[in-house]
């Protein structure tokens, strides 16, 4: 073990040790463990800490209600010929503020605690069930995935506000349709349809499904060949208010993935209903 050289970027007091796997390859520990009695960050430091720590899931156990709002707008295609980057109308006067009613262990992210207006909000359930945190959930709910007792996957979806030019579920989906190797779609599992891109080593499956409120759309990053774990999904989906619902879920999720779907739609629409009675 051999003492670390002090950097500018470390407390004074810092104390660290670099631990040497091979002669040619070190591997660095940063042992913040091992910091004593450290003084506080200095101004300029301790303000981008606390600024970066918005970003970070912020779980409670509190079930007080949080009202918050997202803008949402009608949906207006492009005008033809618009170019990506050019000057469109914005259509301002027709967005409104979408309010919710949320209890605050529902909740992992979002812009203001206060409540109000917001860009983005994210949200973390049990699945199955779609529960909130509670003491006796909070080990599935707050542990590291290596450390999650047996059958624990939490989900975790984000609602942001929405302009006049987020595309409707079938809209987003054509308008990828010259990506894929061919127009017609493979027999995918559990009743998608499959549509593939990409070379073999940079694969991404579109797996696509009416389902009886909307089209479900499931893009996938796939493994390369003989790796045999799950591929990471995601979906985009514009809701009937304009906000955009979007989630994270795994490839051998896909068999619950029109449950989940359901699921998280039923409480989104639940929270906007709990809003509205007020």
């Amino acid at each position: 073990m051999i003492p670390m050289r002090k950097s500018e970027f470390m407390p004074r007091n810092f104390r660290g040790f670099v631990l040497r796997v091979t002669k040619s390859a070190p591997l660095m520990l940063w042992c913040w463990a091992c910091v004593s009695g450290a003084e506080p960050l200095p101004a300029e430091y301790s303000s981008a800490y606390r600024m970066a720590q918005q970003w970070n899931d912020q779980p409670s156990l509190s079930t007080d209600l949080v009202a918050f709002s997202l803008i949402g707008a009608p949906y207006h295609p492009p005008p033809q010929g618009a170019k990506c980057c050019g000057v469109l109308p914005e259509y301002e006067e027709e967005y409104r503020q979408i309010w919710y009613h949320v209890p605050r262990n529902y909740l992992v992210l979002m812009d203001k605690w206060d409540g109000g207006p917001q860009t983005l909000v994210m949200f973390k359930v049990t699945f199955p069930g779609f529960e909130a945190l509670t003491v006796k959930n909070q080990a599935c709910m707050s542990l590291p995935a290596a450390y999650r007792p047996p059958g624990c996957r939490p989900l975790e979806f984000t609602i942001r506000r929405g302009g006049a030019y987020e595309p409707p579920d079938d809209v987003l989906f054509n308008n990828a349709r010259k990506l894929f190797h061919s127009q017609q779609p493979l027999p995918g599992p559990y009743g998608f349809e499959l549509y593939e891109t990409g070379p073999v080593e940079a694969r991404i499956n579109t797996y696509r499904k009416k389902t009886p409120t909307h089209t479900l759309v499931i893009q996938c990053l796939m493994r390369r060949p003989g790796d045999q774990h799950p591929a990471t999904c995601n979906t985009t989906s514009r809701l009937e208010s304009g906000n955009v619902l979007g989630y994270h879920l795994y490839s051998d999720q896909l068999e619950h993935a029109e449950e989940i779907d359901d699921g998280i739609e039923r409480l989104i629409t639940r929270f906007r209903l709990q809003a509205e009675q007020k």
